[in-house]
C-alpha cells in the first residue's frame, strides 16, 4: 500500500519541479517576449519620429519656396523677412537633420537626407538672389534686408537690367523649370530615405518576429515533457500569443490596421501601433491636400493653378473677381464675405467638370482651367458664365447681391501672346472697365 503513495509522491514531486521549471522558463520567456515588444514598440516609435523629421525637412524647404515666391510675386517685404526668419531661426531643415541624426544608426539614409537638406541649401542660393533682383527693381533699402542678401552682388549682366527686367527674372527664377526640378530632386532624396527607414525597420522587425518563433519552438518542446500542464499552456499561450501574432504579421504585412487580441502586451502593441499608423496616414493626407487646396473653400489653391496653367496647353482659361468684395467685408463683416467666397466655390465646382481645374488664387479671385475647350465652344463658355453670374445674383440665401467680373482666353485664341494667364488677365479687366458685372473673351 506504501508503494503507490510513494510514486504518487515522486509523481508529485516531479509535477511540481517539472512546474516549477515550467513557470520559471516561462517567466524567462514572458520577460524575453516582453523586451522584444518593448524594442518593436521603439522601433515604431523611432520610426514615426524619423518620419516626421523627414517631413519636417521638406516643409521647411515648401516654406522657403513658399514665400520667396509670395516676396517676387508681391513685392512685400514681409514675405522676405518670413523667409530669412525660417533660415535663421525656426530652423526646421536643420532641427528636421539633427533628430534624424540622433535617432538614425544608419548612414546611407542619413546620407541621403543630408543630400536632400544640401540641395535645399543650393536652391536656397537662387532664392535668395530672387529676392535680391526684387528687391533692388523695387529699389528697397537694402540694409533693411538680412545681411545674406546685402552680400550678393548681381552679376554684369543683371546690373543692365531694367527694374521691370529685373523684377521679371527675380521671379523666373523661383517658378522656371530649373527651379522645378531641383524641388523634385529633393523630394525625391526625401522619398528615398522614408522607404529606406521603411524597409531598415520591416527588417528588423522581421527578427523580433524570428526571436518569437524560437521561443515559441523552446514553448513546443516543454509541451512535450510536461504532458497535460503542456496542453494547457499551448491552450493559453496558442490563444493569447500565437494566434495574435499570426494576424499581426498578415495585417502589418498589408499595413492595415491590428485587430486588439491577445495579451495584454499584444494590445498594447496594437493599439499603440494602430494609432501611429492612423497618424501617419492623416498626416500624408493632410500634407498632400493642404499643399494644394485653399483651405476656406477647398478648391485648388494658387500654387496647383500655376502649376497646370505652365503645363497644359489645349486649355481654355476663366479668371474671376466678385465686384466690390472690400466694400461687402466692410458692411455685412467678413464672415459674410467668407460665406460669398464659399457660395461662389460651390457654383463653380457644380458647373464645371470633374477634369477641370477650379482654383482660388487670391482674395476674391478665383481661376478655371478648362481643359481640352477651344474657341469652338465659345456658346458653351457664355452658357456656363451666365449661369455662373445668375446663381452669384440670387439672393435668395440670405446672402447679398454679388455680380462678377469675368476674363476668358482661349488656348487657340487669336493675337496670343506667350502666357495665356496674361491675356486672361487683360480681358478681365476690359470687363472691369466696361463697368464690371459683365465678361470679355480675349
Amino acid at each position: 500500500m506504501k508503494q503507490p503513495a510513494v510514486k504518487s509522491k515522486q509523481l508529485n514531486a516531479f509535477m511540481i519541479a517539472t512546474f516549477m521549471l515550467l513557470t520559471v522558463v516561462l517567466v524567462a520567456i514572458s520577460f524575453s517576449m516582453s523586451r522584444t515588444y518593448r524594442n518593436l514598440n521603439e522601433l515604431i516609435t523611432k520610426q514615426a519620429e524619423l518620419q516626421e523629421a523627414a517631413y519636417d525637412l521638406q516643409k521647411g524647404s515648401d516654406y522657403l519656396t513658399e514665400q520667396v515666391r509670395l516676396f517676387t510675386i508681391t513685392q512685400k517685404k514681409a514675405y522676405a523677412d518670413n523667409f530669412f526668419k525660417e533660415v535663421n531661426e525656426t530652423k526646421r531643415r536643420d532641427n528636421a537633420l539633427i533628430r534624424i541624426e540622433e535617432n538614425l544608426t544608419n548612414a546611407n539614409i542619413r546620407s541621403i537626407l543630408e543630400n536632400a537638406l544640401e540641395y535645399s541649401n543650393e536652391l536656397m542660393k537662387t532664392e535668395e538672389y530672387a529676392i535680391r533682383l526684387v528687391a533692388d527693381a523695387i529699389g528697397d533699402d537694402l540694409t533693411k534686408y538680412d545681411a545674406a542678401i546685402q552680400n550678393i552682388t548681381l552679376t554684369p549682366e543683371d546690373l543692365t537690367l531694367t527694374a521691370a527686367g529685373k523684377l521679371q527674372k527675380g521671379q523666373a527664377l523661383v517658378f522656371d523649370q530649373d527651379y522645378t526640378n531641383q524641388k523634385v530632386r529633393i523630394y525625391n532624396n526625401i522619398d528615398t530615405a522614408l522607404d529606406a527607414i521603411l524597409e531598415n525597420t520591416g527588417r528588423k522587425m522581421q527578427e523580433v518576429e524570428n526571436r518569437y518563433r524560437v521561443m515559441m519552438l523552446l514553448q513546443n518542446i516543454l509541451f512535450v515533457v510536461t504532458l497535460l500542464l503542456a496542453i494547457l499552456f499551448i491552450y493559453l499561450f496558442t490563444r493569447h500569443y500565437v494566434q495574435p501574432l499570426l494576424k499581426f504579421t498578415k495585417l502589418m504585412e498589408k499595413k492595415e490596421a491590428l485587430t486588439v487580441e491577445g495579451s495584454e502586451e499584444l494590445r498594447i502593441f496594437a493599439k499603440t501601433y494602430n494609432k501611429l499608423l492612423e497618424q501617419i496616414k492623416t498626416d500624408q493626407v493632410e500634407l498632400t491636400y493642404e499643399a494644394s487646396h485653399d483651405s476656406l473653400t477647398g478648391l485648388y489653391n494658387r500654387k496647383i493653378f500655376d502649376d497646370v496653367r505652365t503645363s497644359v496647353r489645349d486649355a481654355t482659361m476663366l479668371l474671376i473677381d466678385i465686384d466690390n468684395f472690400k466694400g461687402i467685408n466692410d458692411i455685412y463683416g467678413h464672415e459674410i464675405g467668407d460665406r460669398v467666397l464659399q457660395k461662389l466655390s460651390k457654383i463653380l465646382s457644380d458647373n464645371f467638370r470633374h477634369e477641370d481645374y477650379v482654383c482660388r488664387i487670391g482674395g476674391d479671385e478665383f481661376a478655371v482651367i478648362m481643359m481640352h475647350v477651344s474657341s469652338s465652344l465659345k456658346s458653351l463658355v457664355e452658357s456656363k458664365i451666365k449661369k455662373i453670374s445668375a446663381a452669384m445674383g440670387d439672393t435668395s440665401d440670405g446672402l447679398p447681391f454679388n455680380s462678377l467680373s469675368i476674363g476668358v482666353a482661349f488656348a487657340d485664341r487669336e493675337n496670343a501672346t506667350e502666357d495665356i494667364y496674361v491675356d486672361c488677365d487683360k480681358a478681365l479687366y476690359a470687363a472691369k472697365d466696361a463697368g464690371r458685372n459683365t465678361y470679355r473673351f480675349y
